[in-house]
C-alpha cells in the first residue's frame, strides 16, 4: 500500500495545509484523511479521480458537472480513444468517461485496451447513439456503464456514486 504524506519532521502540516495520507483502496478509489488545523479532528472522505475524453464542448460540460463535487477529481481530460489509453497509462484514474465516437481511435476500442491493461479502472461510455447494438458492445468491451449524452445531467452523477465505495 502507498503512502504519502505532506508533513515537516515535527509532524504540522506543510505551509498550513492539511495534512493527507493517501491509500489504495479497492477499484483503485482513494481514500484520504485530512486532519483540520488546531482542531484534532480528522474527516474521511473518498476521492475519486476522473479522467473526462470527448470533444471539448461536451468534455467541458461534464468537467463543470464533476468539478462541482468535493468527493470528484477531474485530473485529466483526453480527446480521442488514443489520448484515453495515453492519459490511463499516465493517470491511472479510478474512472474514464469516454465518449464512442472520436478521430484516431473509437471509446470502444480504446475501453477494450484499456480494460485489458488496467482491469481496476472504471469505465462510463458517454455517446449519442440510442441504439442497443453500441450500448451491448461498450458492455462487451468492458464498460461499467453506458449513458446517452441527452441524460447526462439527470444520471451522470447517479452513474459515478454507484462505482465509488
Amino acid at each position: 500500500m502507498a503512502v504519502k504524506s505532506e508533513s515537516n519532521d515535527d509532524g504540522s502540516p506543510v505551509n498550513g495545509a492539511a495534512s493527507r495520507m493517501h491509500a489504495s483502496a479497492s477499484f483503485g478509489v482513494l481514500r484520504s484523511k485530512r486532519q483540520r488545523w488546531g482542531t484534532g479532528l480528522t474527516i474521511s472522505e473518498t476521492i475519486l479521480r476522473v479522467t473526462v475524453v470527448d470533444d471539448e464542448s461536451v468534455r467541458r460540460g461534464i468537467c463543470q458537472l464533476l468539478t462541482a463535487n468535493a468527493d470528484i477529481d477531474v485530473v485529466c481530460e483526453g480527446a480521442d480513444g488514443a489520448d484515453a489509453i495515453r492519459k490511463a497509462r499516465e493517470h491511472r484514474p479510478d474512472l474514464i468517461l469516454m465518449d464512442v465516437t472520436m478521430p484516431t481511435m473509437n471509446g470502444l476500442d480504446a475501453t477494450r485496451i484499456i480494460k485489458r491493461e488496467m482491469p481496476r479502472i472504471h469505465i462510463v461510455v458517454v455517446s449519442q447513439h440510442d441504439a442497443a447494438p453500441f450500448r451491448k458492445e461498450a458492455m462487451s468491451a468492458g464498460a461499467s456503464a453506458y449513458i446517452m449524452k441527452s441524460e447526462i445531467a439527470g444520471r451522470l452523477l447517479a452513474e459515478v456514486r454507484k462505482l465509488q465505495i
